[in-house]
Parts: C-alpha cells; sequence; structure tokens
C-alpha cells in the first residue's frame, strides 16, 4: 500500500493517545480500514461538546453517527436529550437510516433515555414525520409503544395542522 507498516502503527498510536486539538482532524482516516478501529475508539471516547465539533468542524457525521446514538440511549434528563439531538442528532439527521430512527423512538422503552417531553426530541420527531423518513401508520405506532400515546396523539394533530395549511 501506500503506508509503510511502521508507519501504519505509529498513525493508529497516534489517534489512540495523541493530543485531542491535533487529533481532531486526522479522525477522518477512520474511514480507511486499516486506521477504523483506532479512530472508533476515539470517537467512542468524546462527551457531547467534542464529538459536536467532530461532526461539525470536522466533517466525521458517518463515523460520529453509533457514538450520538450511545449518548443519546444513555441521556437521563431532557436537559441532555436536547443537547445530543440538537448538537448530534439533528446535524446527522441526513445519515440515518430508518432502523436508527426506529432506535431512537424505542429508546425510551428499550434504554430509559429520558426523551418523550424533551423539547429537541419533539422537533425530531416532527422532521422525522414531515420528510416521512417512517410511514405514517408506522411512526403513529411506534411513537405511541414506545414514548405513550400523548406524544402520538400531538404528532399527530401536527400532521393534520399542517394538512389544514397546505389545502388552506
Amino acid at each position: 500500500g501506500l503506508i509503510d507498516e511502521a508507519a501504519r502503527v505509529r498513525l493508529n498510536e497516534f489517534l489512540r493517545n495523541g493530543p485531542e486539538a491535533e487529533v481532531m482532524p486526522a479522525l477522518a482516516v477512520g474511514r480507511h480500514p486499516a486506521f477504523a478501529t483506532a479512530a472508533n475508539q476515539r470517537i467512542q471516547s468524546l462527551e457531547i461538546d467534542r464529538l459536536a465539533v467532530a461532526i461539525q468542524e470536522h466533517d466525521l457525521g458517518a463515523l460520529a453517527k453509533n457514538q450520538a446514538l450511545q449518548l443519546l440511549s444513555k441521556s437521563r434528563s431532557w436537559h441532555t436529550s436536547n443537547d445530543v439531538i440538537e448538537k448530534l442528532i439533528i446535524p446527522l439527521f441526513d445519515t440515518l437510516t430508518p432502523a436508527d430512527v426506529e432506535l431512537i423512538i424505542r429508546m425510551p422503552a428499550d434504554t430509559g433515555a429520558d426523551l418523550p417531553g424533551s423539547t429537541m426530541y419533539g422537533r425530531f420527531l416532527s422532521q422525522v414525520d414531515r420528510l416521512g423518513v417512517l410511514p405514517e401508520q408506522e411512526l403513529d405506532q411506534l411513537v405511541a409503544e414506545c414514548n405513550g400515546e400523548f406524544i402520538a396523539a400531538h404528532l399527530r394533530r401536527a400532521r393534520e395542522e399542517r394538512q389544514r395549511l397546505l389545502e388552506g
């Protein structure tokens, strides 16, 4: 390959243990299989604000998605949920698959994540609904099951209101 074994070992070591300010721009090499493990380990050590920097300033969205989902699943307050959704999930929205969206909606039931009632979670659900990421009936059922009927009803009312405005 383009890089010899000694250089590969040094780069992996740098990714794992180098100063964060210097490592952040280099984490993009994690897209290459030879460096994915080291880059992922470093990304998994990042908390919300540092991960947001990695996503927004260093274009590490695809590499950071799993850590963003992990941080959201551990959220135990509306404040943290709002923070993670605003700084990590919304900037990564275009990279989320329907399976990722379903995983997020199931988090309150599956991991105890405190999402229902968080302002940004409501906005996230609205965006999912507006963009048709999941079919309406599937979305409504999933939200009712995992987040409560109140939130599902709110989502339906917002959808009906959008429809009225479009027709009006």
